[in-house]
C-alpha cells in the first residue's frame, strides 16, 4: 500500500481524528485533533498548556486512529517534532496548512501558547470492514 492510500482513505473520514499519546508516567491520552497531510507528514497545532503536548515532549510517540464510516479504519502510529519558536511558529503558520481558521483558537502567530506538531509516520495500516486482511505501509 502506499502513503496517497492511507492518507485519501483518512481524508474521506472527515476534517478531524483521535490521536493518542502517553505521558511520563505512560498514562494514555486521547485527544481529537483536526491534521494536516503536508508531503508524507500530518501536522497539527496544539497549545502550550495541554496535556497532549506535556505528553508529546515526554513522548514523542503517537497514534491515530480514523473510523471511516462502516466501511474501514485507518490507523497510523508516528513520531513527533514540536515548532516552539517564535520564527517556527511565524513560518508555520504563514504556510495555512491546517484545515480550519487557527484564528479559532489562536491569537496569531505570536501567540506563545501555540505549538505546531509534525509527525512522521512510521506505520500504517488500512483495515476494511468484512473479515478482509488489513493493508499495511511502512517508509
Amino acid at each position: 500500500m502506499e502513503w496517497s492510500q492511507v492518507e485519501t482513505t483518512a481524508k474521506a473520514s472527515g476534517w478531524g481524528t483521535f490521536m493518542a499519546t502517553a505521558g511520563s508516567d505512560g498514562r494514555p491520552h486521547v485527544a481529537f485533533i483536526a491534521p494536516a497531510f503536508v508531503d508524507g507528514h500530518i501536522w497539527l497545532a496544539t497549545h502550550h498548556s495541554s496535556r497532549k503536548f506535556r505528553n508529546l515532549a515526554a513522548n514523542p510517540q503517537v497514534a491515530f486512529h480514523w473510523p471511516v464510516g462502516a466501511e474501514a479504519q485507518v490507523f497510523v502510529r508516528g513520531t513527533v517534532e514540536l515548532f516552539t519558536s517564535a520564527e517556527d511558529r511565524h513560518r508555520l503558520w504563514d504556510a495555512n496548512m491546517m484545515p480550519y481558521d487557527m484564528h479559532q483558537f489562536f491569537s496569531g502567530p505570536d501567540d506563545p501558547n501555540l505549538v505546531f506538531v509534525e509527525v512522521t509516520p512510521t506505520s500504517a495500516s488500512l483495515q476494511r470492514m468484512g473479515g478482509m486482511a488489513a493493508e499495511t505501509w511502512k517508509p
